[in-house]
Formats: C-alpha cells, sequence, structure tokens
C-alpha cells in the first residue's frame, strides 16, 4: 500500500502538477538609464537632442551620430521613451521600458555606438534593473513605447518608400486601436485643440516618465495617397539621359487629390468629365514626302496604345536582361538600386512562358519580329500586356509557346479554355488569382499572346480594321524616319503616341488609376493581417475584409475578386466605369487643369531608341514638344539653337566628369548676362562680344580625390590643407581674343580701382606659355586662382597642373596632322549639352550637395533592415530576404552586392559590405556592381525648335 502511494504521489506531481503550473507572470517596469546598476563599463558622456527608430534602436544626439540598442541577457524586450522635461543634456532622459517575465533578477546590456557614416565606436555598458525600478503604469508605459516605434517605423517607410510600408501601417494600426486607458490621453487623431485632456490628474512615480513631457502619438489616416508624384532629385544623368523628361511630360506617378475635397454632390456620369483639351501636333509638314520603312507589326497595334518593337526574339531577350541588370539605371545613373521588384519574372509566369529563355524556346528561323504592347504603363500594380510574333508559321509557334501548358494544368488550380474570338478561336489557361493569366491566339502572319481578354479584343479589332492602327500615326511615320529601321544601333524601338499619352490623362484612366491605388493599399493591408495565416496553413479560407468585401486567404497571398491581388491588380483596361463622385469628378478637373498647363499649344508623344549589345549599352530619347515648366528650361534658354562640335569643351581622357553647355548668343538670356557686366564694367563695347559657342566644367583624374572620398562631407579645412587645389576647372570658348584682353583689363582695374590692397597679381610659365596667378593678400584664404587665355579658350582653376595640361593639349594639338578623328572623351551627343562621367567618379565626386558617393549607398541598403528585423523576429527559422520576397514580391538588395545577415551582437540584420546604421561598415568600393561594369558614360541633349532629344551611349568591359 505504501508503495502504491509513492507511485500516485509521483504521478501527481510528474503530470497533474505540470498541467496545473501556470505560465510565468509578466512584469513590466520603465526606469532612467541613468539610474540603472552598471555593472560593467561606463556611461558615455549624455548627448540626448532628440530620437529617431531604426530598426528597433533608438538614435540620440543625430549630430555627434549616437545611436543606443538596449537587449536584456533574460527572456524579455526593451523599448525606448524619450522625456524632454529637461533642457539639459542628460541620460535621466532617456528611458527603459522593459517587458520580461523572468523571475531572477533583470540584467542586460547597451551598446551606445557613435562616430559617423564612415566608422562607429562602441561603447557597451552591462547593467542590472534596481530594486526601485517603476512598476506603475509600466505594462502602459511599454505599449506607448512600441506604439511610437511602430508609428514612426510607419511614417519613415511611407514617406521614404522603404519597402514594408503595408506591414508596419498594419502594426501602426493595431497598436492604435486600443490604447492602454491609463496612457489613453498620449493618443491623439488631430493637432489643434486640447491635446492633453484627460491627463489632469497625472502624478509621475519615482523612475517614470513624465506623460507631459513626451511625444504624444498622432493618430493619422493611414489610408490616404500621396497625389504630388516624385519631384526631381537634381540627378544630372537624369537630365541628360532624358529620363527627366519622360517623367515630366507623363507624369504617370501623380495622384488625384481627394483628401480635401469633401464629397458634397450628386454622382456624375463619366461621359460629362472633359479630358485634355490641349491640341494634337500637327505633323502634316513634319512628314511631307517621308517614306520611311514601317515595322510590319505596327499595323497590327491600336494606334492609341504603347509599342515596343523588336527585330527578333533575340533583340527582345537582350533588352529584358538589360532591364533585369540595371533596371531604370540607364535613365539615372546617380540611382542607387535597392529593391528588385522581378516584373519580368512576374509577367512571364503569369503568360505561360517557361523559365527557359524563350529564344531557346522558339527557333530565330520561326519569328522574323516581335512586338510589346498593352493600354497602360502601370506593369509595377497591373497591366494588360500583349505579346505580338510575327511568322510565317503561326500554329509551329503556338504549339511551342503552350508547351508548358500541360505541366502548369497539372496543378488543379489551373484550368484551361477554348473560346471563340470575333470569328476566330482563342485558347485560355488561367488560375482565379492570375497568377497565369494567358490567352493565345493565331492569325495570318501573327501570334498574339496576352493576359486580357479585352486586349486580345482590341488587337483583333484592328487586326479586322475596325479601329486605325499604329502604322497610320503621323507621328509613327516621323519617329521612324528620325530612327530608321534596321539600323545597326537599334536592339529596340519605343513609341508612346499621343493618344496613348491622352488617354492615360483621361477622366476614366486617372480615377481608375486612383481608386486602384486604394485597392491596392487595402489588399495590401489585407496581406500584413493576414500574414499569420497565409504562411502557417496550406487551406484556404474566405474572410469577409473591410472596404474588399469577401477576400481568399491562401498559401499564394490574399486574392480580392475584382480587384486582384498585391502582385497583379485587374487591369484598368477591363474596369467598367459609368460615374463617380463628385469629389473625384473635381479632383480630376484639378489635375487635368494644372498638368495642361504645361503645354502652350501642342500635346507630344515620346519615341525611344534601345541599344543592348555586349560592349555597349545606348537610349535616344525624343519628347516634341516639351513641356513649358520642365528642369530643362534654363538650358533650353541658353542654349536652343547651339551646335556643339566634337571639340567643344576641349575634351580630353583625363577628366573624370565633364559637362559642356553650348551658347546661343542671340538668345534672351544671354544679351541679360551681357547687359548686367556691361553695366558692372561701365564698357562703351559689348562685354561679353568675346563669348563663343561653349562652355564647360570638368574634373580632371588626381591622387587627392581618393582622399576626397574619405572624406563623409565637403570640409573647406582639408583643402585649406592643400591650399585649395582643386582639381576643377572651368573653361569659355573664345571667339575674339582681342575682346577677352580688353574684358580681362577692365576686370582688373574695376577690382583695383574699388579695393586696391585686396589681391596680388603675377605671373606664371610654363612651356614658353604666360599664365595669371591671383593670390589673396593678408588676412584671405590660402590659395591661388589661375587665369589662362589659350588657344580658342580661357581657363579658370585653383590647380596649376590644371593649367600645364590644359598647355599641353593645346601644343599638342598644334602638332596633329589635319583630318584626325576627334579626340577620346568628345562629347559629340548632344547640339545643346553634353555632359561625360566614368564610374570611378562615383566613388571620389561629389553629388550637388555636397554629400559622399557613401551616404545614398548607405540610405538604401538600411532602408531594407527595418522590415528584415521584423520577419527575423516573427520567423527566426526562415531568410528575412526569401520570406520578404515570398510573401511581397520584392527581392531586397545591397546595393554594393552584399548579403544580409544577423548580427546577434547588435540584435539587428545588416548588410556584409555596409553593416548597419549603429555599426557601418566602409568597403574598399563604393560603385555598385551596375557601374564596375561600365567603362564610359557619354551623354548629350540637343535642345530643338519644338523638343528635345537626349542621347545616352554607355561602354563596359576593359579598353
Amino acid at each position: 500500500m505504501r508503495f502504491l502511494k509513492l507511485i500516485v504521489g509521483f504521478l501527481l506531481l510528474s503530470t497533474g502538477g505540470a498541467v496545473a503550473a501556470d505560465p510565468p507572470a509578466e512584469k513590466y517596469f520603465t526606469i532612467p538609464v541613468s539610474k540603472l546598476e552598471i555593472t560593467e563599463g561606463k556611461l558615455p558622456p549624455p548627448a540626448l537632442w532628440y530620437h529617431m527608430r531604426f530598426g528597433g534602436m533608438a538614435k540620440v544626439a543625430p549630430f555627434q551620430g549616437m545611436w543606443v540598442n538596449a537587449r536584456l541577457d533574460v527572456p524579455g524586450e526593451v523599448e525606448w521613451i524619450v522625456d524632454s522635461s529637461s533642457g539639459t543634456e542628460s541620460w535621466d532622459r532617456l528611458f527603459l521600458a522593459v517587458r520580461t517575465s523572468h523571475a531572477g533578477p533583470i540584467t542586460g546590456r547597451i551598446d551606445f555606438v557613435s562616430g559617423d557614416r564612415r566608422e562607429a565606436t562602441p561603447n557597451m555598458v552591462r547593467f542590472r534593473l534596481p530594486a526601485g525600478a517603476n512598476e506603475n503604469r509600466a505594462a502602459a508605459w511599454f505599449r506607448y513605447a512600441r506604439a511610437w516605434r511602430q508609428n514612426n517605423e510607419w511614417e519613415a517607410a511611407q514617406s521614404g518608400g522603404a519597402p514594408g510600408s503595408a506591414w508596419f501601417r498594419h502594426r501602426s494600426n493595431a497598436a492604435h486601436a486600443s490604447p492602454p486607458t491609463d496612457l489613453a490621453f498620449l493618443w491623439h487623431k488631430d493637432t489643434a485643440g486640447n491635446r492633453w485632456k484627460g491627463m489632469e490628474n497625472f502624478r509621475a512615480s519615482p523612475n517614470e516618465p513624465r506623460a507631459e513631457h513626451v511625444p504624444q502619438i498622432l493618430v493619422r489616416d493611414q489610408r490616404g495617397v500621396d497625389f504630388r508624384g516624385r519631384g526631381w532629385n537634381g540627378d544630372l544623368t537624369e537630365l541628360f539621359s532624358g529620363g527627366r523628361a519622360i517623367s515630366e511630360n507623363l507624369q504617370l506617378d501623380r495622384a488625384l487629390n481627394t483628401r480635401d475635397r469633401p464629397n458634397d454632390g450628386d454622382p456624375v456620369p463619366l461621359a460629362n468629365l472633359t479630358g485634355i483639351t490641349v491640341r494634337e501636333y500637327d505633323w502634316s509638314k513634319k512628314i511631307e514626302n517621308l517614306k520611311p520603312q514601317l515595322d510590319p507589326l505596327a499595323s497590327r497595334i491600336p494606334a492609341d496604345q504603347h509599342a515596343a518593337f523588336f527585330p527578333t526574339i533575340a533583340a527582345a531577350m537582350d533588352v529584358m536582361q538589360e532591364l533585369d541588370r540595371s533596371g531604370l539605371a540607364l535613365f539615372q545613373l546617380g540611382g542607387v538600386r535597392s529593391v528588385d521588384d522581378r516584373l519580368g519574372e512576374r509577367y512571364k509566369a503569369q503568360l505561360g512562358i517557361p523559365a527557359i529563355p524563350i529564344g531557346r524556346l522558339i527557333p530565330a528561323s520561326l519569328v522574323s519580329g516581335l512586338a510589346v504592347t498593352g493600354s497602360d504603363l502601370y506593369y509595377d500594380t497591373g497591366t494588360d500586356i500583349a505579346v505580338l510574333l510575327q511568322t510565317e508559321q503561326p500554329a509551329a509557334v503556338g504549339r511551342l509557346l503552350s508547351a508548358a501548358w500541360p505541366k502548369l494544368k497539372a496543378e488543379d488550380t489551373v484550368v484551361e479554355v477554348d473560346m471563340p474570338v470575333a470569328g476566330g478561336r482563342a485558347r485560355f489557361l488561367s488560375t482565379e488569382d492570375r497568377r497565369i493569366s494567358v490567352y493565345l491566339m493565331e492569325l495570318p502572319g501573327v501570334v498574339i499572346l496576352t493576359n486580357s481578354m479585352n486586349q486580345l479584343a482590341r488587337l483583333v479589332e484592328v487586326h479586322n480594321k475596325k479601329v486605325p492602327a499604329l502604322a497610320d500615326s503621323p507621328e509613327y511615320v516621323f519617329f521612324r524616319e528620325r530612327y530608321a529601321r534596321g539600323d545597326a544601333a537599334e536592339t529596340g524601338f519605343v513609341l508612346l503616341p499621343d493618344a496613348a499619352i491622352r488617354r492615360w490623362c483621361g477622366p476614366k484612366w486617372r480615377i481608375a488609376h486612383h481608386r486602384r491605388m486604394m485597392q491596392g493599399a487595402a489588399v495590401a493591408q489585407a496581406q500584413a493581417e493576414h500574414l499569420a495565416a497565409m504562411a502557417g496553413s496550406k487551406k484556404s479560407q474566405e474572410v469577409e475584409q473591410p472596404g474588399l468585401g469577401k477576400i481568399r486567404v491562401s498559401s499564394t497571398g490574399v486574392f480580392a475578386p475584382g480587384v486582384g491581388t498585391r502582385a497583379f491588380l485587374t487591369p484598368i483596361v477591363e474596369s467598367e466605369i459609368d460615374t463617380v463622385s463628385a469629389t473625384e469628378a473635381a479632383a480630376y478637373r484639378w489635375w487635368r487643369d494644372t498638368y495642361q498647363e504645361n503645354w502652350s499649344q501642342f500635346f507630344d508623344p515620346i519615341a525611344v531608341r534601345v541599344t543592348a549589345k555586349p560592349d555597349r549599352m545606348g537610349l535616344d530619347v525624343t519628347v516634341m514638344p516639351l513641356i513649358l515648366r520642365t528642369a530643362y528650361r534654363s538650358m533650353a534658354d541658353w542654349s536652343i539653337g547651339a551646335r556643339l562640335s566634337a571639340k567643344a569643351g576641349d575634351p580630353h581622357p583625363e577628366a573624370l566628369a565633364q559637362f559642356t553647355v553650348g551658347f546661343n548668343r542671340e538668345s534672351e538670356s544671354f544679351k541679360q548676362m551681357t547687359g548686367q557686366f556691361d553695366q558692372f564694367l561701365g564698357l562703351k563695347i559689348s562685354s561679353m562680344s568675346w563669348v563663343g559657342d561653349w562652355f564647360t566644367i570638368y574634373a580632371d583624374q588626381d591622387a587627392i580625390w581618393e582622399q576626397v572620398a574619405k572624406k563623409e562631407k565637403f570640409e573647406m579645412t582639408f583643402w585649406a590643407e592643400k591650399d585649395h587645389q582643386i582639381p576643377i576647372a572651368v573653361a569659355t570658348h573664345v571667339r575674339d581674343p582681342l575682346k577677352l584682353a580688353i574684358f580681362l583689363t577692365a576686370i582688373k582695374g574695376v577690382i583695383n580701382t574699388s579695393a586696391p590692397n585686396l589681391l596680388n597679381w603675377d605671373s606664371g610659365s610654363y612651356r614658353d606659355m604666360s599664365y595669371l596667378k591671383i593670390t589673396g593678400k593678408d588676412g584671405f584664404p590660402k590659395l591661388t586662382l589661375y587665369s589662362l587665355p589659350v588657344g580658342d579658350q580661357w581657363l579658370l582653376t585653383l590647380n596649376e597642373k590644371m593649367v600645364h595640361r590644359a598647355i599641353d593639349r593645346h601644343l599638342n594639338r598644334g602638332a596633329e596632322p589635319a583630318g584626325k578623328p576627334a579626340p577620346a572623351g568628345s562629347l559629340t551627343l548632344g547640339a545643346s549639352a553634353a555632359f561625360s562621367i566614368r564610374p570611378q567618379a562615383v566613388q571620389t565626386l561629389r553629388d550637388m550637395w555636397g554629400r559622399s558617393a557613401l551616404e545614398p549607398l548607405q540610405n538604401a541598403c538600411w532602408a531594407n533592415i527595418a522590415i528584415l528585423n521584423e520577419w527575423h523576429k516573427l520567423y527566426p527559422d526562415v531568410d528575412p530576404v526569401t520570406f520578404h520576397e515570398r510573401w511581397w514580391g520584392e527581392r531586397l538588395l545591397c546595393p554594393l552586392g552584399g548579403k544580409y545577415v544577423w548580427n546577434a551582437t547588435d540584435n539587428t540584420m545588416e548588410s556584409t559590405l555596409l553593416g548597419h546604421p549603429g555599426r557601418p561598415k566602409v568597403p574598399e568600393n563604393t560603385v555598385t556592381p551596375f557601374l564596375q561594369s561600365l567603362r564610359d558614360v557619354q551623354m548629350g541633349v540637343s535642345i530643338e525648335a519644338e523638343g528635345l532629344r537626349a542621347r545616352l551611349e554607355v561602354s563596359r568591359g576593359e579598353k
């Protein structure tokens, strides 16, 4: 019996006791950093001006660049609170909010990392929570601190375009849904009125933040849409490649502003809204007697759709590979790429094209041309796309294109349908969520592959001659004359005709686009809310979702019938809109009126020739006419009608970067400048009549640039130590040396008269040629300005070696035989202005704001860290980069080609090459892989009487 009692007692202890045991209770504390028990290390000097969140860290004293990151040695979490009660810098103002279930002493560590973006000095202290840590309202304070961080993370992602915006919005909404009762007054929905109502009776306990001195959380309407569109960031490469011209003219990212417009009227019939009223350009005189060779497939495409033509499948693949490699870098070489949206892969999968290259799938002998078209350019959110293949054997090509269909049909969600279309037949393969959505139709001389029945119907209408074809558009004829079909430089030709742009700017497209943006945000929100269910279950389920109705949640994501998925929203061409709200109507009228103010007379089509060769790439962009409000306006005022020669700007191979602009001496801008100089100098003759055809500024190769690249920002002290010998020169073309001599004498006279003791005027000599050395007298910085009239130019520089090089070039040119080709680096692509840059200049030269080449790389790289930290925390067994690509369709990239890995010491993801904000790394090479593959970049702009032509040529590989 005793033995039985022992056995029963043992069972009760080992089973019943285990089941009955409660989980450890969670405890919450607040404590200022100054009151922690420091067990190892020493707190650094306080420098607490304000803080900003980044991936779980708090940034304090941003001008000193100090980051703090806290973590516990025991189970639990830490959030940060800043109490601004004192104007002094003190660790009393930075609070830890702690949550833990640990029963014993609570210990942890804080890393204080101070330094700049190039190096960081870590200082680690270990701490123990003291017995007097505050527990009053501590749980509420922890929730407040977390909500504050999540709100900041969402706002940072939203404003900066960083990945994870939908997820952070979801987390922020959850934090705002039910604020803790004790601190509910810290949440408010407006910026006016009594924001502190409800805290009259608040009294802070010892070691508790004072509520009146912590930032309040502004609960914003997070469903809004940014209607402003992307502004220009000043990147000259975007200006010279023509990318800025395209962006200015299309303005596709500029949404309707409905936020500030009350919906106080009856619905408005869509037919009552007037679209763009700017007249079409009259091409009749431009195309008179023109008979260019036309693309055969141009007769198969509607006149109001954009089109891209390729002579072969191989050419199309070359262009696609180039886009995959560089993204939009060809238009914006100064941009930094840290997100790959995988558009090419997504649309290939949707069209049922196998993973193998299409050039291997279809023999070149079967296809004599390829074209891509569609109703609009919203490829990132979802659009109808059609691929047309010119062939004499459409049945054979159709069989090859559908070769992968049996494998796709093996999946139980894929269905195939054979259907009649306008007298012919088409095959349709699809999934409900349109991950696969492909129509295949064979017509005489062409095979059509498209993802939309609406697009297929339009193409069949053109085939049946019921709607006009692009081949009949006058602008197509004009541009095909300018960009001759069959030219060796052409890999692809793209046209955005007037009718297409006009339709995109019409009421249906703008309003439908606005609605899709709102719907897309709702789908992304639903995906964030149901992420756990999607990632953890293989069964689909129907859920009622506010704003979307019933949605399907499955292992492939969220699908909203009639709306689509995050990867592919229902194309605008498929939407039926008969009426719009009064708010939408008013917003569209405002958008239309402000948009078409950009044109005084005519609307403008756009054409682009693409070159994609193994050793070089190129773009040739024409926009006619150019909009009135343009970043090119000042260039146009100075240089319209100018004609730069191959020798303009004194081109030379030592130049790292060079900008040359042509002068039109008859322009109003030039005459105004001349008049101002005449008045200043008091000359009776025109003071600027010596000026020739161009002005240039360039930076030459020099060992000093390697030292400059290591500096975080432009420092005059650095250049003072080098006697300001900056290897940059400016030069102006001289058409009359005698008048230049008069001009220089007049300037010297004015300076000596107004400030006789200001400057020293000395001379120097090199290779028997003299130049002027102008230095300041006592009290002036130690620098020398060198002035050199040589040949057909006048040069100014602070670097004497630049003078010597210019003299060498001048004397060497005099010994060259007549008829020798233009020198290396000649700026010949633009008649009005030209720009040349070498990839190494990205690392060594500053941009126009004086930031280093490292900073934009770090910003882009680190912008991915916040969301990667979220995925690592929620799904620690899965690679965060893979997880994000799986559910959000984006591949997050380190711009320099590094990998994102977990840093267990700092408790954050980081780049193997660039580190993270609290512990930055400085790679030896800050040139992106794309730029590393390049050799020389030449750009040119020609301002024409009625438009603009921009050309870009990039050579790559070893010389």
